[in-house]
Formats: structure tokens, C-alpha cells, sequence
């Protein structure tokens, strides 16, 4: 920025807040105690900024696929609940005390200096911490930060800064060509395969969403399945994200994995292209691909001088012999050695295999592929796995664990529509004894009575299509209307007052509520 038109911005900033300051003295204006609430039009801004730079860690992205359900009008919040800033303190609290010394020895600090702090603060004494970075004049405005009159007269100052300010609170590397990444998406070809159905078979309550958050959810699903292996070796087995439709119900899964696209600057598939970006870093970039070219080229010729030293000499022989041989002459007769009837013979075997073999590739096509049709139409979709321990096969892996603490929405899915990334048929299909291990087959035994008192609510309620005669043989999306009609009903005869959180209930929780309602039944 000039230094002129900086050291004018300071002025006027400094004189509005002596006018500012002047005004509260002389109890003309509102003193506020303590953070101003951020406007409508604020969180707006700053909830889109942060939802379409897609966090290192993919929390976001994890956190809608573990918990979709939204319903249908009031507040679309992220976090369902109330209280989510006391929650967030406890929460942080807990990590803090379960950390080791050499943790807090990382850290730098003692665990009582730790404690929440302002987003919009900490992020914008970031963002103005960097060399050549964003002005602060763009931050504050950027940051929900009141200007007066300058807002109106320099609202276009700072072209950019919107996706620059984003890109270095996401934690990119501002020093390097990386700041300029794309975030993993698909290629057109499978994007053309994510219908809304697609959708409301993997994301309940999609279509309760807002539109803005419904064009982020391939962005966000090419997140999680381009980071599945780090989010495997980070969470634990029993994580909901892995339980999650995501995984369990997702048809496009196979495809999907392996197909992200991860790029710099501008995808190679599609036209998305990365915006914010310093021009030092892309004049960076393309001095990194000049030198990779240069790295390249200098391969070629060292590959190029080692083929030469090698098969240079045995070609110049084979062509000095050939021409030496065609000159020689004997009686206009051409001398014919052993060696070049081996030669003859050695090519008249390999022209006759490789055509033997076409003949008969060509004869059997048809029988080949007539038979993997119909192996492919008779493969079951369901898996079994052999423990070793002398048995019939199992439904289940040797160390697969039954779900504990899922939420009832979770199992309901698994109790009826199975899990198939893993191969694992419906829950209700598998064999206590047989398929689940003795400690947890009180899980088990849970679930089984919650699932049936499920299912005797939605007889009870006529929810199943006129059609259809079992919960099984319905489609992903029309599950889950049943679900909601019968847990609805569950949630009114179990609970007094509607529970604040009853996405998150478990079966154990719903199972013990569902003893004391027939023990009190039954006293009556």
C-alpha cells in the first residue's frame, strides 16, 4: 500500500475514535461492557468465509456428515443445541487436563494460561501478523469491524482480501506455493452422478439444508473421502463418522476413492481456480514447474547416455554385419549361416503363437463375458470372514466391535440397511452367539429391544407405504421418514419434555427410558 495513503487511513481512524471516545465521555453515546454482538448480515459474511475455505482438519466437513439431521424451518444452526459456549469451555477444559507434561512442555505454557478466546480477535491479530498480508483496513472490515463513513467510501480498498484473509486463517503456508491449493474435489463425471436422491441416501435431512450449504456438501465429501485414511489413523473404530451413511450407505464409494482431485492454482478437470493468491506466489509457482522441467529434462539426457554407452555398440556390430553381409557375394549367392536359420525359425514361432492366441481370445470373448455377467448379477454384496477358530465363516471381521454410544438414528441404519463399505449385512441379520462377542453382546441385546419397539411404533402408526410390507425393503430417503414418524412417538412416551439434544440420544439411553415407561405401564 503507498505509505501516503496509509499514514491518511491512520489519521482518520485515530480521529473517528477520539470522536467516538469524546461522545461516550459526555454520556452521548452507549458505553458497552464487555464484546458487541456481531449483525445478522456479520455472521452471514463470516460463516460463509470460514465454510468455503475447508479447514486443514476437515472438522467441518466430519461434523455435518456425523450429524446431518436438520429440521424443517427455525434457526439453521452448525452446532444443534443451546449453551454451545459453556459446552465449548467444558469440552476444552477436559482436553486440557487430559494432556501429559510433555504435551504442555510443547505447548509452552501451564495449563491455567489456556482458555477460550474471541474468533473474530484471534483471527485478524493473525491475519495482520503477516509480512505482506492483508491491510488492516481490509481485516476490520472483513472481521465485522466498524469504520464509520470510511466503510462506504473505501469498500472496494483492498481487492481480494476477503479470500486472502480466509486462506491464512485456514493455517496455509503463506510462504509457499501451497498457499494457492485447491481444496480435494471430484472430476464433472462422478459430480454428475450426486443427485439430490444420491444425497438424501447419504445425508439425512438433506433437503432441510440451506441451498448455500447443499452446493458445499461435494466439497466437503471429497474432503473427508480424500482424507479417510488420515481420519482412520487419527480417530478411534467406534467415531460416528465411520458409521455414518457417508461410509454405510454410500453407492458412489468405490468410485469416489482415488478420484479426489488435489491441485495448485487451477484444477486440471474442471475451472476452479484458486483466488487471493499474492502474485510473488504465483510467480513462485512457476519457477518451482520451470525447475521440475529443467529436473526433467536433465533426466532425459542422463537416460539418454546410458542407453547410448549400452546398446550404441551391439546396434553399430548387428548394422555393420547386415551391410557387410549384403555386399558379400559368392556366385550371386548370399552366404546363409546356422545363426540366421535359428533366427527365422524363432520368428516364424512367435508370428504363429500370437496368432494362435487371437484365434482363440477371439473364440471365447463371448463365453467369458456371458459368464461374468451373470457372476456379477449372482455376487452377493454381503462379505463373511473366517476367525479361525475351527467355525463356519462369520458375518463379521475377527476384531470388529458391536457400536457402543451411537446414536439411535446410526443403528437404526445399520439394523436395517447394513453397512456397505465394510460388507457387514444388516445388524438384525447377524447371530448373537455366533457373530458377537460375549462382552458385547449386551449391546446386542439393547438395540435388538429398541429396534423392535421401533418397528411396533411404525406398524402401530400405518408410516409404511401401502406397498411395502417390512422397514428392510424400503429405500435409504423413505427410511428415514419412517424413522422420524416412529421416533417422534418414542420420544413422547418416553420423555416428559422433549429432550434438548434428541439427535444425539443412544440406544442404551432410549433403553433404559423404555424399561422404567413399561415398569410404570405395568404398575398402573
Amino acid at each position: 500500500m503507498d505509505p501516503q495513503l496509509d499514514t491518511e487511513l491512520r489519521r482518520v481512524l485515530e480521529g473517528y475514535e477520539k470522536v467516538i471516545n469524546s461522545l461516550k465521555k459526555r454520556g452521548l453515546m452507549k458505553i458497552n461492557e464487555g464484546k458487541r454482538q456481531l449483525k445478522l448480515s456479520g455472521f452471514e459474511l463470516l460463516a460463509l468465509k470460514l465454510m468455503t475455505i475447508r479447514p486443514v482438519k476437515k472438522a467441518l466437513g466430519v461434523h455435518l456428515f456425523s450429524c446431518p439431521e436438520r429440521s424443517i424451518g427455525g434457526k439453521q444452526q452448525l452446532f444443534i443445541g443451546t449453551d454451545s459456549k459453556n459446552r465449548f469451555g467444558r469440552l476444552l477444559r477436559r482436553v486440557i487436563c487430559d494432556l501429559s507434561e510433555e504435551e504442555m512442555c510443547t505447548m509452552s505454557c501451564v495449563a491455567e494460561d489456556i482458555g477460550t478466546h474471541s474468533l473474530r480477535k484471534g483471527s485478524s491479530s493473525y491475519a495482520l501478523g503477516q509480512v505482506n498480508g492483508p491491510t488492516p483496513v481490509s481485516v476490520y472490515l472483513r472481521m465485522g469491524q466498524s469504520l464509520g463513513k470510511l466503510k462506504d467510501r473505501y469498500i472496494h480498498f483492498g481487492e481480494g482480501a476477503d479470500q486472502l484473509c480466509g486462506r491464512m486463517i485456514a493455517g496455509l503456508p503463506f510462504n509457499s506455493e501451497r498457499f494457492g491449493v485447491l481444496p480435494p474435489h471430484f472430476p464433472p463425471p462422478i459430480i454428475s452422478m450426486m443427485t439430490v436422491e444420491y444425497w438424501d441416501e447419504i445425508v439425512s435431512g438433506y433437503s432441510n439444508y440451506p441451498r448455500g450449504v447443499q452446493s458445499a456438501f461435494p466439497f466437503l465429501l471429497a474432503s473427508v473421502i480424500h482424507h479417510e485414511q488420515f481420519l482412520r489413523e487419527s480417530l478411534t473404530p467406534n467415531h460416528p463418522i465411520f458409521i455414518a451413511r457417508v461410509f454405510t450407505a454410500n453407492v458412489l464409494l468405490q468410485q469416489q476413492r482415488g478420484a479426489t482431485v488435489l491441485a495448485i492454482g487451477e484444477s486440471p478437470v474442471c475451472g476452479l481456480k484458486a483466488t487471493g493468491i499474492p502474485a510473488h506466489l504465483a510467480v513462485a509457482k512457476k519457477v518451482n514447474e520451470l525447475r521440475e522441467e529443467v529436473a526433467n529434462l536433465h533426466r532425459e539426457i542422463d537416460e539418454l547416455k546410458t542407453d547410448m554407452a549400452a546398446k550404441l555398440p551391439n546396434e553399430v556390430a548387428v548394422k555393420v554385419v547386415s551391410e557387410l553381409r549384403q555386399q558379400f557375394v559368392v556366385n550371386g549367392v548370399a552366404p546363409v549361416t546356422l545363426r540366421d536359420i535359428d533366427m527365422r525359425i524363432a520368428d516364424l514361432r512367435t508370428n504363429m503363437v500370437a496368432e494362435f492366441r487371437s484365434a482363440l481370445n477371439a473364440a471365447q470373448l463371448p463365453n467369458a463375458t456371458a459368464v461374468a455377467n451373470i457372476s456379477g448379477e449372482q455376487q452377493p454384496v454381503w462379505r463373511s470372514w473366517s476367525w479361525g477358530d475351527g467355525q463356519i465363516c462369520h458375518a463379521v471381521p475377527k476384531d470388529w466391535e458391536f457400536p457402543a454410544r451411537a446414536s439411535v438414528k446410526a443403528i437404526w441404519n445399520l439394523w436395517f440397511f447394513g453397512d456397505k463399505d465394510a460388507g457387514i449385512r444388516p445388524y438384525r441379520l447377524l447371530s448373537k452367539q455366533h457373530d458377537i462377542k460375549p462382552e458385547h453382546r449386551m449391546r446386542h441385546s439393547r438395540v435388538s429391544v429398541v429396534m423392535s419397539y421401533t418397528e411396533q411404533l411404525v406398524e402401530e402408526a400405518g408410516a409404511l407405504p401401502a406397498s411395502v410390507t417390512k422397514i428392510s425393503a424400503l429405500q435409504v430417503p423413505a427410511g428415514d421418514k419412517v424413522f422420524d414418524t416412529a421416533f417422534t412417538t418414542m420420544l413422547s412416551q418416553l420423555y416428559s419434555m422433549k429432550p434438548k439434544r434428541p439427535e444425539d440420544l443412544s440406544c442404551g439411553t432410549l433403553y433404559n427410558r423404555l424399561c422404567q415407561y413399561r415398569r410404570s405401564q405395568q404398575s398402573a
